[in-house]
């Protein structure tokens, strides 16, 4: 280093008492550029992989892709363990922006309920449609309502 050098570590301050200090002097409203706790750290990550996996889940059943409901559940829940431990330790007060983002989950899960249950409805119509039609196949006309004149017994 030279004799010229301004920097931090010249005028023996640690990397963590510079971020420590621009913390203190940070508005409450920049989470995003200020360094941020390890608590929020671990919620905001929290967040982004649970997104993803609503995200991911809902595009392939929009798209009619196939999906293993089996394995992106076992994320989502995944997910959720890890978010609802993160939310254990945050302070009482949030920022708006981590607000926000709660909102904006809600409203992706709701989006992947809806597509879900859309899902779910489909897969039922479709196994009472193969399941009438095995009971037909496998009948052999004994206990039809044709043989009592189009009359139900």
């Amino acid at each position: 280093m030279s004799d010229t050098s301004v920097s931090g570590e010249s005028l023996g301050f640690s990397l963590a008492a510079q971020l420590a200090w621009s913390e203190a002097d940070a508005p409450v409203q920049a989470i995003a550029a200020a360094p941020r706790a390890p608590e929020l750290a671990s919620l905001i990550s929290s967040l982004d992989r649970l997104e993803s996996v609503v995200d991911q889940e809902t595009a392939a059943l929009e798209a009619r892709m196939p999906i293993d409901l089996q394995e992106m559940n076992r994320r989502k829940s995944r997910s959720l363990l890890e978010l609802s431990r993160a939310v254990r330790i945050l302070p009482e007060r949030v920022a708006p922006e981590l607000q926000d983002r709660v909102v904006g989950l809600r409203r992706k899960l709701q989006r992947n309920c809806e597509v879900l249950a859309m899902h779910l409805d489909a897969a039922r119509e479709i196994s009472s449609i193969l399941n009438g039609a095995l009971r037909a196949a496998e009948s052999d006309g004994t206990y039809t309502t044709a043989l009592l004149g189009g009359r139900e017994a």
